[in-house]
């Protein structure tokens, strides 16, 4: 059997923030339980979200920063969005709720298992399609800061 490649630090990072999403069970301190945590889902029919919600971890843009052109290290700012997605019943308050666990799910550990040197609150709130005035989700953005030496993804 072959050896699978190696995987990239943000490979890494997303896997670890799949698994901390898929954490929130409805346990303390957790008040809610998604039906599924998935990476880059962007659409559910009405159908698929009636019995509850999911989770979409999207890593969004990485904006690499070194000291100086001769650094061969380099910070990178990893912005992450974790998109909620949910039925057009969905109340509102249930949405403040669902936010309120994926922060408390980031807050658990925001080094990622040593991955990250830290993370930095982003974002957070209601998606509003501008075709209606309804509610069609939530998202929780933020930012992970982890190193790496210049252009290369896997240290």
């Amino acid at each position: 059997m072959p050896t699978p490649p190696p995987k990239t630090i943000r490979q890494k990072l997303v896997d670890a923030i799949v698994a901390r999403m898929n954490g929130i069970n409805g346990a303390d301190p957790y008040q809610t339980t998604p039906l599924s945590v998935e990476e880059w889902a962007t659409h559910y029919q009405e159908d698929e979200l009636t019995n509850g919600y999911r989770l979409s971890v999207c890593d969004m843009t990485n904006e690499p920063q070194t000291q100086s052109r001769h650094d061969l290290n380099q910070a990178n700012r990893l912005k992450v969005q974790v998109r909620v997605f949910t039925s057009s019943a969905t109340r509102v308050t249930d949405l403040r709720q669902i936010i309120g666990d994926v922060l408390t799910a980031i807050r658990t550990d925001q080094f990622w298992g040593g991955l990250a040197q830290y993370s930095e609150p982003g974002q957070d709130g209601f998606i509003v399609p501008q075709e209606s005035a309804g509610v069609a989700g939530a998202a929780v953005e933020f930012i992970i800061v982890y190193g790496s030496q210049r252009f290369d993804a896997f240290e």
